[in-house]
């Protein structure tokens, strides 16, 4: 591969593998809205669409790490060091500290409702900050794992990505499981009458897309006699 060539595929498969980070991250962010408008049924959509974006960031990002290693290696070798320039880390990055893992227990420890139903305000405060706290935590893994990936883009040794997302994924199932099992399983009244509190802004977003998309077909199918679906 000449040199122009090679240099111009590291910054592609840069490129991708940030790109892939913030796929992931993004899905993440999109839980993470489910469960602050406390919308069950959107939770369990939004985490059925995060694994099947996890799994396809394993099987992308694999080759593409492999050959930007091996790009990596070789435009930092002999004289082609003084031709190119190659990314450096800047300054910070990489050094956000990996998420926590959420204990139910400590999460209800932690937020602890009254032992009388008389304190309405108190319950709804307690359940409010269990739902904050997994939020926090949906929150700072998906900007680790833009992170991380950002890192693996310009040194791809510097961050196993299996064990990125294997660490995300672990981090975002447990967050959700607390939500359910101390919030949304037991407190259904409660996340009924809160829904809609904070409409989830990707739901908007898709609704925009999707409206965009029925109006090009209608236009085609016009101008098509029909024959567009």
């Amino acid at each position: 591969m000449r040199l122009n060539s090679a240099v111009l595929r590291h910054r592609e498969l840069t490129q991708e593998i940030g790109d892939i980070g913030d796929e992931v991250a993004t899905y993440i962010d999109h839980i993470a809205q489910a469960v602050a408008d406390y919308d069950e049924e959107l939770v369990d959509d939004t985490v059925a669409e995060f694994g099947e974006i996890l799994a396809e960031a394993a099987h992308d990002s694999r080759p593409a790490i492999v050959e930007l290693i091996g790009l990596r290696r070789a435009l930092l070798s002999g004289s082609r060091m003084t031709e190119v320039t190659i990314p450096r880390r800047r300054p910070g990055l990489g050094e956000k500290p990996a998420p926590v893992v959420l204990d139910a227990a400590a999460l209800q420890q932690q937020f602890p409702l009254p032992t009388t139903i008389t304190h309405a305000d108190l319950v709804a405060e307690q359940l409010q900050g269990r739902t904050a706290a997994v939020i926090s935590v949906l929150e700072h893994t998906a900007e680790w794992v833009y992170d991380q990936a950002a890192v693996a883009s310009i040194d791809p040794e510097a961050v196993f990505f299996p064990t990125m997302l294997a660490t995300a994924n672990t981090a975002v199932e447990q967050a959700v499981r607390c939500w359910l099992a101390t919030v949304a399983a037991p407190h259904p009244r409660f996340c009924r009458a809160m829904r809609g509190s904070q409409p989830p802004l990707f739901l908007h977003e898709r609704a925009r897309v999707d409206a965009v998309i029925a109006r090009v077909r209608a236009k085609m199918a016009a101008t098509s006699g029909g024959l567009v679906s």
